[in-house]
């Protein structure tokens, strides 16, 4: 994955299991997306790749993903452009993620340290 970065590196693993291709089949599917970061996440767009510009906040409007927190959300299969806001309102965006790739999606960190 291509990652572009001001402050911070954050890096989206998408971990999974599969049985057949079924997961390939379906219009939606439900995501976790896990804050493994140590510091806040306070926004989460995304956008279709063929699109120019990103989507509502998928967080909730005072919503905050803190370290080690989790939340699922639901989204069309296909491939996405991710676009995360950190605490400092430093971004990191992750080009071409295959939604339906996995189940889960970790972000890490790593802060030049």
């Amino acid at each position: 994955m291509k990652l572009i970065y001001t402050r911070f590196a954050v890096a989206i693993a998408c971990i999974g299991m599969f049985v057949g291709s079924t997961a390939f089949k379906s219009a939606n599917k439900t995501i976790s997306l896990h804050n493994k970061c140590t510091f806040a996440i306070h926004q989460v767009f995304l956008s279709p790749v063929s699109e120019d510009k990103w989507g509502d906040d998928i967080l909730d409007k005072d919503e905050v993903l803190k370290p080690g927190e989790s939340v699922d959300i639901e989204i069309d299969c296909g491939q996405w452009d991710a676009k995360l806001v950190a605490e400092d309102g430093s971004t990191c965006v992750v080009h071409d993620v295959n939604i339906c790739a996995a189940d889960i999606w970790e972000v890490t960190a790593d802060c030049g340290q």
